[in-house]
């Protein structure tokens, strides 16, 4: 991690984890994949629209977003711990 990534995550880690999550996660990357991966779903195998079906895209896309997030944050923080950051500081 270079000075320049690891000054962006300390700026993005303020945010705090849940909200990063929420937010990086389901927001930025689960709602886009729930839209693109819906669109796809009923365009391609011209499903009639259900909302049931729209149901299960809903809960699979904000669990992944959701697992998204969390790996995110998971990975920045092994980053930052591997050049030597303490842990708890700010």
């Amino acid at each position: 991690m270079d000075s320049a990534a690891k000054a962006k995550w300390l700026k993005t880690r303020e945010l705090g984890y849940l909200r990063f999550v929420l937010q990086y996660g389901v927001v930025y990357w689960g709602v886009p994949m729930f839209l693109f991966m819906t669109f796809i779903v009923f365009r391609l195998f011209e499903n009639r629209f259900s909302f049931g079906l729209l149901s299960i895209h809903v809960q699979i896309w904000v669990v992944a977003g959701a697992a998204f997030g969390i790996s995110n944050w998971s990975h920045s923080e092994k980053k930052l711990m591997n050049i030597g950051y303490p842990e708890g500081e700010t």
